[in-house]
């Protein structure tokens, strides 16, 4: 979900960075390794969703405490503030640990969603979560495009084949521009209320390797890129 963060944050000093660009740098962390920058993070993107009237899909008290987040990106602008971010959870171990389930719950595409998972599982799968850009930022367009494009180095840092998020219409075509693409097997359901279609999509590591290698899909740059801070 791409929202806007009403009053961006000022964040002193940043931890491990990613090349970006003159405007921007993008960082990975740890939460308990970055706490200031994680509550920044989290802060911008409570804001997002209670602009959007769906507060309630980002779970905020499940989140903070950071047990379910391996690590998290955000894009900060030349002054320190995070401009948008995502949150990447542990590695499935099994379906019954994605929150997509909650998500799909007592929809007709729940078992395709199950069954989907199931069988990416021994490749290895993250799932993404909590993804939002600051729409009024000057740099608002390049955030997005730099947080779209994360799949790669993601799935690459994580050791795994695939990555997966659920999305609404509205950020469909921005996820799969950095090469994301919707399970159509899949039906959408209406979360987080009825005003929302929310698909699932999948990023496949090969394919992605493959098309960067040809030049077909932009990467965020050639690397290498940081372990996240523990």
């Amino acid at each position: 979900m791409n929202t806007i963060l009403t009053d961006p944050v000022a964040v002193p000093g940043h931890p491990a960075r990613g090349p970006a660009g003159p405007d921007h740098s993008i960082a990975v962390a740890a939460p308990s390794a970055q706490p200031a920058l994680w509550r920044a993070y989290l802060r911008g993107a409570q804001q997002a969703y209670q602009r959007y009237g769906c507060s309630a899909a980002l779970d905020y008290d499940r989140v903070v405490g950071g047990a379910e987040t391996l690590m998290f990106f955000v894009v900060c602008d030349a002054d320190g503030r995070v401009c948008g971010g995502l949150r990447v959870q542990p590695r499935l171990v099994s379906a019954a640990q994605t929150h997509a389930l909650e998500e799909w719950a007592g929809q007709p595409g729940q078992v395709a969603l199950v069954n989907a998972i199931e069988a990416r599982l021994d490749g290895g799968i993250v799932e993404v979560k909590t993804a939002w850009t600051d729409e009024r930022s000057p740099i608002a367009k390049e955030v997005a495009e730099q947080l779209s494009r994360l799949g790669l180095p993601i799935m690459e840092m994580c050791g795994v084949e695939h990555m997966m998020a659920t999305a609404a219409d509205h950020v469909l075509r921005r996820w799969t521009s950095g090469g994301g693409r919707v399970d159509e097997r899949v039906s959408a359901t209406p979360f987080p209320d009825e005003r929302y279609r929310t698909q699932l999509m999948w990023w496949e590591r090969a394919a992605l390797q493959q098309m960067t290698g040809l030049g077909s899909t932009p990467a965020v740059s050639a690397g290498p890129w940081p372990r996240p801070l523990r």
